[in-house]
């Protein structure tokens, strides 16, 4: 099958500065400093709206993956690969095709096996549903032809997909006729499973797929008005084909302003299934951009959501989106730097971060101040990164002029963009991590039908984690410098284990 690999890695860069031209080299593995806080992964590219998601980390084969349009005119998808420890990066241009249109809206699909999904257009018009399949493994650039999932013109401006509990691949599509509908596909995009239509008529909040289950949020499009309208709705599946009948979730939200309007909103999951909302709610009589604005969680139905940015008092807060993982979250969100309006406007990214799930939460942490460009239109990874307590993100800076990416893309002309990618610690949560470079992780016998052997060596009894391919949790304790794990109540699959940041992967048969 035809695949595109056609490498594109960018110097890395501090996000303190950009020089006045981005070097472009042709390798595909370039190794960094890891303390750099965020590095330039591409150029000449575009990442507006934090509705699909343009970055995933897989806590399977602890790997992330973003992915970006290319210029406007060229349609181009690129996207780049690195392990969670950033050492190195793999880039490549999986779709360059006008036979399908142009790509629009990538999102990163991370699991077991990397995917990329996004709409296409074609003379102006939205459409397809297009998503490919990593053939050759993570970090291969070894890419499969793109699939059109439809098939043919769907009216689709959004394609999100996720990994389902059973590996299949659950892509929504949002329309320009305010429906969401779905299809689901084998792993491999080689047989449609199943397709309809969730809901007509709404907007979409968020789709999410943690602890076995999906959910897809939305709400009534004739009401969006938040003063009107603080009734959510969603559906369930954990096969993508059976769905439940609609459910209700009550924002229980008093309104900080006269007249208050969400903008922008996302959704993630706990590991334990549970929802989590986040949106801002928006002066709607400012007129005035940056507009003021608070940010808020959801976290219980009928439950008053918690403000994310009562510490800052009343000031302009907007473009939130979430994660969640390992019984923590994080919320990003933009707050200005400075007083000056439209694209003299400067944002920073802050975020809060949850250690209970997403109940309660921090004050807002500056995660750009360093910044000497404006930043913007950032995205953040849905899973969290337990074994290091990191969260993931992508922010744009332009390209040219030192002005508001945000604004550029809301109201103006649309420009050319740096893209960076940054991971950074959940503040207040730290965990000791001391391994040795010649420390050395035995797991026998591998693949392993009951019992597992564990050797490591340590002067302590390091703490084990044992993962599915979901990257659910399945055992977790510590272990002597020989142990005997019994794995004979799981499944036959694919797994791995944990050993204090040291991670193997392993084939159990029944």
């Amino acid at each position: 099958m035809k695949h595109f690999a056609t490498f594109i890695t960018v110097s890395f860069l501090i996000a303190e500065g950009i020089p006045d031209a981005a070097v472009i080299d042709h390798s595909d593995k370039i190794a960094y400093e890891s303390r750099q806080e965020a590095v330039l992964i591409d150029t000449t590219c575009m990442l507006w709206t934090q509705k699909h998601e343009a970055i995933a980390y897989s806590p399977i084969v602890d790997a992330i993956q973003t992915a970006n349009r290319g210029w406007y005119l060229t349609g181009q998808v690129y996207v780049h690969q690195a392990p969670g420890d950033f050492s190195f990066w793999v880039n490549d241009c999986v779709y360059d095709e006008y036979l399908l249109g142009k790509g629009l809206y990538p999102n990163s699909v991370a699991g077991t096996h990397a995917y990329v999904s996004f709409a296409t257009q074609v003379d102006l018009m939205y459409g397809r549903m297009v998503a490919q399949y990593q053939i050759g493994g993570w970090f291969s650039s070894n890419w499969a032809s793109p699939l059109d999932l439809g098939p043919g013109d769907l009216d689709v401006h959004k394609v999100i997909g996720k990994i389902l509990p059973d590996g299949n691949i659950l892509f929504i599509g949002v329309t320009y006729t305010d429906s969401i509908i779905y299809k689901t596909w084998d792993s491999t995009l080689t047989n449609p499973i199943a397709s309809g239509i969730l809901a007509t008529g709404v907007n979409y909040w968020g789709f999410d797929i943690n602890g076995g289950i999906a959910y897809v949020f939305y709400n009534d499009n004739w009401n969006s008005s938040i003063v009107y309208d603080t009734v959510i709705y969603y559906k369930t599946t954990t096969d993508g084909i059976n769905w439940s009948t609609e459910q209700i979730w009550s924002l229980a939200f008093t309104p900080p302003y006269p007249n208050t309007d969400i903008k922008w909103r996302q959704m993630a999951l706990t590991d334990d299934a549970q929802p989590r909302l986040v949106f801002d709610a928006i002066d709607y009589s400012d007129f005035s951009y940056p507009f003021y604005g608070k940010v808020y969680v959801s976290h219980t139905s009928g439950v008053p959501p918690v403000e994310l940015t009562a510490a800052l008092g009343d000031t302009e807060t907007i473009y939130p989106t979430i994660a969640c993982g390992g019984g923590e979250a994080v919320a990003i969100f933009n707050v200005p730097r400075n007083n000056l309006e439209d694209t003299l406007n400067w944002w920073d990214i802050h975020y809060c971060y949850s250690t209970d799930n997403g109940i309660t939460w921090s004050e807002p942490n500056n995660l750009t101040e360093a910044s000497s460009r404006r930043v913007g239109l950032q995205h953040i990874a849905k899973r969290i990164d337990i074994l290091r307590n990191l969260f993931f993100y992508i922010y744009l800076t332009t390209w040219y002029e030192n002005v508001d990416p945000l604004w550029v893309e809301w109201f103006g002309d649309g420009s050319l963009y740096y893209v960076f990618c940054g991971r950074a610690p959940i503040v207040g949560i730290h965990e000791e991590i001391n391994i040795q470079p010649k420390q050395k992780l035995v797991i026998y016998p591998n693949p392993a039908k009951d019992v597992l052997y564990v050797n490591f060596a340590s002067n302590e009894p390091p703490a084990v984690r044992l993962f599915n391919c979901l990257g659910q949790i399945v055992y977790s304790g510590t272990i002597n410098n020989q142990c005997k794990i019994n794995v004979s109540f799981l499944p036959r699959g694919v797994y791995f284990i944990d050993v204090i940041g040291l991670r193997k992967k392993i084939v159990l048969t029944k």
